[in-house]
């Protein structure tokens, strides 16, 4: 039998963890995050609607799947074992146990890097949780660190006006050859701000310094 009959079949004990659409969801790079919050995972995506990942040598694994093809996923985390364990057992593809929750996490534009929310058995997630794939390339500043970073800079109209805007209009960080500022390899940050019937769209990067985590250089307007 294949995995994808094998999860469907599971998610019948799993209502709400299939969200099989029409949407076109955004598919997920295979492969290992090496630094989240519960260590590392290896994430394998059967499809744009259904992800998982394991962790703890295999032994704890999340369960997920975009309803609107946003970047914005939702699932359960299951473990073997929990601290506050559910009053009931739920049968996941790769395991039975009392130990599980509800995740939503939200993936950057290239799955390189989420946030999100967990929390126990059926209960809302309120719990931060967050990841990237990192271990590739030695740098001085996480992608987190520049994310946030990039969004302080910009915070403010046409850009957003609460830090949670800005991080929607933040579709990409990544380290590299830095062809905007012809220096070092360094932080580039995608920016897209859609138009508006007030404004026109923005598109553009800007450079983020990898040791100091402050701007080099940008190709965005109504920024110094």
């Amino acid at each position: 039998m294949r995995l994808d009959q094998i999860l469907c079949r599971s998610a019948v004990q799993v209502p709400i963890l299939l969200f099989v659409t029409g949407a076109s969801a955004q598919t997920l790079p295979n492969g290992t995050f090496h630094e989240t919050s519960w260590g590392a995972m290896e994430l394998s995506c059967i499809s744009s609607d259904l992800c998982f990942a394991s962790y703890e040598n295999g032994k704890s694994f999340l369960y997920f799947s975009s309803p609107g093809g946003d970047g914005k996923y939702y699932g359960y985390w299951a473990e073997s074992g929990s601290s506050e364990p559910c009053d009931s057992d739920l049968q996941f593809p790769n395991i039975r146990t009392n130990a599980w929750g509800k995740l939503d996490l939200s993936f950057d534009y290239d799955g390189d890097y989420w946030s999100g929310l967990w929390g126990y058995c059926s209960a809302e997630p309120t719990r931060e949780f967050s990841g990237e794939r990192g271990g590739m390339l030695q740098t001085r500043s996480t992608q987190a660190e520049i994310k946030a970073a990039a969004a302080a800079h910009l915070l403010g109209m046409p850009y957003g006006e609460t830090t949670a805007d800005v991080m929607e209009n933040i579709v990409s960080v990544s380290f590299g050859t830095d062809t905007l500022c012809s220096g070092p390899d360094n932080w580039t940050v995608e920016v897209y701000v859609r138009a508006t019937a007030q404004s026109d769209g923005i598109s553009g990067k800007m450079v983020i310094d990898d040791a100091s985590a402050t701007p080099v250089c940008t190709g965005l307007p109504f920024l110094h």
